[in-house]
């Protein structure tokens, strides 16, 4: 880099398709733009996952459906009892089945969800349009909202789902999934060799040293990931008890309909943790693996840049 200070005899190049990692949004950029995107986007994950809390979020979500469900199957059980002592039809309904399995939700989710948004990246600016989520590689459903961050190079962005249904107690088409990763951003599609703008030797230099900084950023990510484990393990834990119950009440079912609400309510709260233990995981990892690859193709790009601003020697 130090010899990159002569003057190239074009201030242009063909990239013979390694054009890629340059390309922000479908849009030609600097490898000091690619950077700072970079930078930018590590900052937000550093700074809002915070794999502690969802941990602790999801243990209490799977806590309370165990004992929730529980409770109903003593209520349930106490008023079959009693009318069979008593020759009587008493005992829940279906409906009071449904109602009180929503209590699961009306309980912990909705305050799960808010501790959630707290806890995750790329929720600070506006939701977008389902045309836009399309656009970043997400169908929504119309009980979801979508985040998506700063454009990445590589036409990447990083997309955070939320599923906010109000109908709590898992009927279909109902969403509470969540997932935060990094997706393809479509754009249309460019072919042919493309040539690409030689930059100067201190944009050069900058973009280095940002990409040593970046790469500071990226060890803050790992601590986090590798924070996650534990909590991830005790997920799964909470994940075994609730297929347990499922299974359990799935027997019941088969006597009366009224516990469907329930084997419902329980389904859903699994689906929920194994989203939590999959936002313990990302979108540090699938951000760490696309860094990895972006970073090599920028300074495959900064080296060849470097080597046309390096005089060639004359004999």
């Amino acid at each position: 880099m130090a010899k990159a200070t002569g003057t190239p005899e074009n201030s242009t190049y063909k990239s013979h398709g390694g054009a890629l990692s340059l390309y922000i949004d479908g849009k030609l950029s600097t490898p000091g733009q690619c950077v700072a995107a970079m930078q930018s986007v590590a900052d937000e994950i550093a700074k809002r996952w915070n794999v502690s809390k969802l941990g602790q979020e999801g243990a209490a979500v799977g806590e309370a459906t165990l004992n929730e469900v529980e409770q109903i199957e003593k209520n349930v059980d106490r008023g079959t009892s009693y009318a069979e002592n008593n020759n009587q039809k008493v005992g829940a309904s279906q409906s009071e089945h449904v109602a009180t399995a929503g209590g699961v939700f009306a309980k912990t989710l909705r305050k799960t969800r808010e501790q959630v948004l707290a806890s995750i990246p790329f929720v600070g600016g506006s939701k977008v349009s389902s045309q836009e989520a399309a656009r970043a590689g997400v169908t929504l459903k119309s009980s979801e909202e979508c985040y998506l961050s700063t454009k990445l190079p590589r036409n990447k962005v990083g997309v955070t789902v939320i599923g906010k249904s109000e109908n709590n107690n898992g009927e279909k088409g109902n969403s509470q999934r969540l997932y935060s990763r990094i997706n393809n951003y479509k754009v249309a599609e460019k072919s042919g060799d493309v040539n690409i703008p030689i930059q100067k030797q201190a944009d050069l230099q900058a973009a280095v040293a940002g990409i040593e900084k970046l790469l500071n950023q990226m060890q803050q990510i790992k601590r986090l990931i590798d924070a996650a484990k534990p909590a991830a393990g005790k997920l799964k834990n909470v994940i075994w008890k609730l297929r347990t119950k499922y299974v359990a009440i799935s027997k019941k079912a088969r006597e009366g309909r009224g516990f469907m609400a329930n084997i419902r309510a329980t389904r859903v709260s699994i689906m929920l943790v194994n989203d939590m233990i999959g936002m313990l995981r990302e979108p540090g990892t699938s951000f760490s693996t696309y860094v990895l690859f972006e970073v090599k193709g920028l300074l495959d790009v900064i080296s060849k840049q470097a080597d046309l601003l390096t005089p060639k020697e004359t004999n």
